[in-house]
């Protein structure tokens, strides 16, 4: 290999080690025509109503919960024919597309902050190419609650409520004075996401402390799963 082409090939190199770096920590990336978002397949959380509004009648999923919580952007609707879409939900996934034209310049205020994306290619990534739950820095002192029940993923209330997983029973479960068969559960760290997510489908018992969410709703912020 000649100098100039070492000297071309070690460019080439650069150009794509920076390519990566900035997809990882400014996972809402541009090139050309080709929008790249890293984040957390979830349900769109659109009503009804509000898809017909957005002309969004056949969007289910979004891509959101980036590693960039200042993100001017908060997630993609994915308007995509891949049939696995839906078994990435939850998971780390790296979505490239297009961004309809109509949406390019759109007002981002009846749509949660979201744009759409014509996808192309959908990539699972590594769990640790996500950051979705920040985890906090003040020790947690409330008094800690355990329940057990079938772990699932639910469909979120609206796109920006992050009621992402819940655990269910026959038997019900009492919070707050109130009774019910689904009980909303929210992680609160990404190690305890991941958890989650080796475990839908299974019967867990989940710790943690309860908290007053969406409308007036509680749901438990998980410290521990076993």
């Amino acid at each position: 290999m000649s100098g100039k082409d070492l000297f071309t090939f070690l460019g080439l190199l650069l150009a794509i080690f920076i390519c990566l770096v900035i997809i990882k920590y400014a996972p809402n990336t541009s090139f050309g025509n080709q929008t790249i978002a890293v984040g957390i397949i979830r349900s769109a959380g659109l009503s009804t109503t509000e898809k017909k509004q957005l002309n969004l009648s056949t969007i289910n999923y979004q891509i959101t919960d980036f590693n960039n919580s200042k993100a001017k952007i908060m997630g993609f609707y994915l308007n995509s024919t891949d049939k696995n879409l839906s078994n990435l939900v939850g998971k780390c996934v790296r979505a490239s597309g297009t961004i309809p034209e109509n949406w390019k310049a759109a007002s981002l205020d009846k749509s949660y902050n979201r744009s759409v994306m014509d996808v192309t290619t959908l990539t699972e990534l590594k769990t640790s190419d996500c950051t979705p739950y920040a985890k906090s820095s003040t020790p947690n002192t409330s008094e800690q609650v355990t329940y057990s029940g079938t772990l699932i993923h639910i469909n979120r209330p609206a796109p920006d409520i992050f009621y992402d997983y819940a655990i269910k029973s026959t038997k019900g479960f009492s919070v707050n004075s109130q009774k019910t068969t689904q009980l909303d559960v929210v992680p609160s760290s990404n190690a305890i996401w991941i958890v989650l997510e080796k475990n839908i489908g299974k019967t867990v018992a989940v710790t943690g402390t309860v908290k007053t969410g969406y409308s007036e709703s509680s749901y438990i912020l998980i410290d521990s799963v076993k």
